[in-house]
């Protein structure tokens, strides 16, 4: 499966743990993840940040806003300035 590399209004995310580190330093993610071939797209932390950071800047952010900011972060490990 093709990793993806921005978010839109189509892309369905499952939220599950995060992967843990082997004793050979590989990361081992959740069966389900594993099963259904997931790729990790976020972390939950920098994913709720964005959302925070967003909902602070406007009253009643729109989908929009949101997908612009988790996609303006990826590219620049940075909020955005709405």
């Amino acid at each position: 499966k093709e990793y993806e590399s921005s978010a839109r209004a189509d892309l369905i995310c499952y939220l599950e743990m995060y992967p843990v580190i082997s004793d050979d330093d590989d990361e081992v993610y959740p069966e389900f993840v594993i099963n259904n071939s997931l790729e990790l797209f976020f972390y939950g932390d920098q994913f709720l940040d964005v959302l925070r950071n967003i909902s602070t800047q406007k009253e009643n952010p729109s989908m929009e806003d949101f997908i612009a900011g988790l996609n303006f972060y990826l590219e620049n490990d940075n909020f955005i300035d709405l």
